[in-house]
């Protein structure tokens, strides 16, 4: 191994310069403010939509979504998409959906694209790789992988080499699924993530100081927990008005956390040594989460992307229920998951989905909430007959953008883009054909509002508090790191080729990001001189779980931090 151009790579998920530089202000991240007053700091740029699932994948392979094929923690993309079905080999068991009709759980095995750690492996390099989300199932590589977030609670088989796993003592990959729900106590929940924080840092060390390795990747995912649920009590600009006494009170012990990231970005760089090249990186950013819904399934027919005769009879219930009750599924689900088992739960809901899947199909288009007030749409290619879509884009493009909120008068969209300006390559085809974001203040949410209407107070859990943004972090230090004063903005890509010419390897020319030569001083690089596989070893078509229990066991962790309604 050759250690003379080490890689440290440690991921902050959610991590953002709004909330970092208050904090190094107050003087709680020293370390952290030594590598940015020396070396290189950029907002980094993340996928769109900003969640960890595509965020993490577009870094594992240097690729878009249209290339890499993740959009979401689910996948509720049309199955023969762009011909997905037809060029791949099927999988050994048909992909298990924990709503039939309505969307499977993607893992590692649906990155379309070949990753990093495969072409690091090929390369001869020695890597490590700890809890980077979108790594279940573990891959055979060089070195040694602990896999992240999308791990089933209870799995074994978290480990490259499995013989690892006996080596790994208490080490914990999340908190369990009580302590993930947003009821679990405050004072327990910081607590414990400061102790999975203190058991991965351990980890990370003894294995850094142990095992051979030319890149070594962590990533600490408490940072995205703690935000979601107490981002008004750690906002810079958070005031007595926004937050209680008693969450005031929890202040000192939410720092302890960002102190205890920063106490070990110490100690991990006085491991790699001072010839190594380090980067603290994000997959996005955060801020605020809106104070009032805009609901999709009325959006949708204000759009004339769907009709209200269509609609199931569970469907015609619930909108009932919602319309002149005002109570919503996310509500009634919050209650009976005290009281009802969990495979009665689960039995409905799957219900439910599939009939208002049935009713999507005879529709031209369906609205795909992604996170906080961001969302896409998709068309029903087959309801179009021969009706040009992109004329019909360009008029549901126009028609959001003169959306208002009936009661303030404020614009409810901020952003509209067409697909193939965010998305290219061979799946571009399954993703979204509008993307948009609301403004910040509002969120997009499931269902009607009282008496249909469009917008109304925050359906989602009253203690969350956060929501991603697309502005992430970059920072980067060690030999030849130059500063940066041109403010301009880099992207995930860009961080994958910087890492392939920093180990002094041909980026391909799929990538979608080029190396970032204005950090590193004398970088010298080169595109591959032929075109190398575009698809990933191991792919298969709609992930490999060994069964619906598991994937169950995720849905239930998406859910307990508010990935899923």
């Amino acid at each position: 191994m050759s250690c003379e151009r080490r890689l440290l790579v440690v991921g902050w998920d959610g991590a953002t310069f709004d909330l970092l530089d208050s904090l190094i202000d107050r003087g709680l991240m020293p370390n952290l403010d030594g590598i940015m007053r020396e070396g290189f700091r950029s907002t980094l740029l993340s996928t769109m939509p900003p969640i960890s699932a595509p965020a993490w994948s577009t870094l594992i392979t240097g690729m878009n979504p249209g290339q890499h094929g993740i959009l979401n923690f689910v996948d509720e993309s049309p199955p023969d998409s762009a011909g997905l079905n037809r060029h791949v080999e099927e999988p050994a068991s048909a992909p298990v959906e924990v709503f039939p009709g309505g969307y499977s759980v993607i893992n590692a095995t649906r990155i379309h694209a070949p990753t990093l750690w495969q072409r690091l492996t090929s390369a001869g390099k020695e890597i490590g790789v700890m809890n980077m989300p979108m790594t279940y199932p573990p891959e055979p590589v060089k070195g040694f992988m602990i896999t992240g977030m999308l791990t089933p609670p209870g799995a074994s088989d978290y480990t490259y080499p499995s013989a690892l796993r006996s080596e790994l003592d208490d080490y914990e990959i999340e908190l369990e699924l009580g302590e993930r729900e947003f009821d679990f106590p405050p004072v327990q929940f910081i607590s414990r993530t400061i102790e999975i924080a203190q058991k991965r840092g351990r980890t990370a060390l003894r294995l850094m100081r142990e095992r051979a390795w030319d890149a070594f990747f962590v990533v600490f995912t408490g940072t995205d927990r703690i935000q979601h649920r107490f981002w008004n009590v750690l906002a810079p600009r958070a005031v007595a008005g926004q937050t209680s006494v008693e969450e005031r009170e929890l202040l000192p012990l939410l720092h302890e956390y960002y102190k205890l990231l920063d106490s070990l970005l110490g100690e991990m760089l006085s491991v790699a040594g001072q010839d190594a090249l380090t980067m603290v990186m994000s997959d996005h950013g955060f801020g605020p989460i809106g104070d009032r819904s805009v609901h999709r399934r009325v959006l949708a027919r204000m759009l004339g992307l769907q009709s209200a005769g269509s609609r199931s009879w569970p469907v015609r219930i619930r909108s009932f229920a919602e319309s002149r009750l005002g109570v919503t599924w996310p509500r009634v689900r919050r209650v009976l998951a005290r009281v009802a088992p969990r495979s009665w739960l689960q039995y409905v809901e799957r219900n439910l989905r599939a009939r208002e899947a049935e009713s999507q199909q005879k529709e031209l288009g369906t609205i795909v909430p992604f996170v906080g007030h961001l969302g896409g749409i998709r068309f029903n290619r087959d309801a179009f007959g021969d009706r040009p879509m992109a004329e019909f884009r360009d008029q549901i493009a126009g028609e959001l953008t003169k959306l208002v909120d009936p009661r303030t008068g404020e614009n409810l969209v901020a952003n509209v883009w067409p697909g193939d300006a965010l998305y290219h390559g061979e799946l571009a085809a399954t993703c979204p054909d509008l993307v948009f974001a609301l403004n910040p203040t509002y969120v997009l949410a499931g269902g009607v509002g009282r008496n249909r209407s469009l917008v109304g107070p925050r359906t989602s859990h009253p203690l969350l508090q956060g929501s991603h943004r697309r502005d992430g972090i970059l920072i980067a230090s060690g030999p030849g790191v130059r500063p940066d004063s041109s403010g301009e903005a880099r992207r995930l890509e860009d961080v994958t080729a910087t890492i392939m010419a920093h180990q002094k390897l041909p980026v391909p020319k799929q990538f979608d990001g080029r190396p970032i030569e204005e950090a590193l001083g004398g970088l010298e690089w080169v595109l591959s001189s032929g075109e190398t596989e575009s698809r990933r070893a191991g792919f298969v078509a709609n992930g490999a779980w060994t069964s619906e229990e598991e994937m169950s066991a995720v849905v239930e962790r998406l859910r307990g931090i508010g990935y899923l309604e």
